[in-house]
């Protein structure tokens, strides 16, 4: 879950703009190869997120990173909203969601396990507290491979 020197740089470029125009970044997502590769925007707005959102803000991004050219490499940028089963990207957003659902994928095992599914009970800038079952685990950030909020309809 920790941001690279890419990822912190693009997001300060970035940031203030998507701001200006009344969006929040909700994060974003560099996966950068020797070829090709994939820069994910993702907004969000209390009233939603439209086609149209994501189109003013791509184009805005795109200016933003022609100008700027932070990337050595061709890749394809994509803006989006985090959606419902949103992607938890930092401590801030495990602490938003703190009582919610949610599952992970860890880079190593555990405690044995290489997945959880639980409530979020706690979170600070170093770890977040899942429990599972009658089971919490205390997980590094630094272990979080992908975070996904668990959402179901009522």
């Amino acid at each position: 879950m920790k941001a690279d020197g890419t990822t912190q740089t693009l997001k300060s470029l970035i940031a203030p703009q998507i701001e200006r125009m009344g969006y929040e970044l909700w994060g974003l997502v560099c996966q950068l190869g020797v070829r090709q590769g994939r820069v994910c925007v993702y907004i969000d707005h209390p009233d939603g997120i439209s086609h149209a959102d994501c189109a003013a803000v791509s184009d805005q991004v795109s200016g933003l990173l022609g100008v700027a050219d932070p990337i050595r490499t061709a890749y394809r940028l994509e803006v989006s909203s985090p959606g419902l089963d949103r992607l938890l990207l930092c401590p801030e957003h495990f602490q938003r969601y703190r009582e919610s659902q949610v599952s992970i994928r860890l880079r190593w095992p555990l405690e044995g396990r290489r997945r959880l599914f639980g409530t979020i009970e706690a979170a600070n800038g170093n770890a977040v507290e899942i429990r599972e079952d009658e089971q919490t685990f205390v997980v590094p950030y630094n272990v979080i491979a992908q975070a996904r909020l668990h959402y179901e309809e009522e």
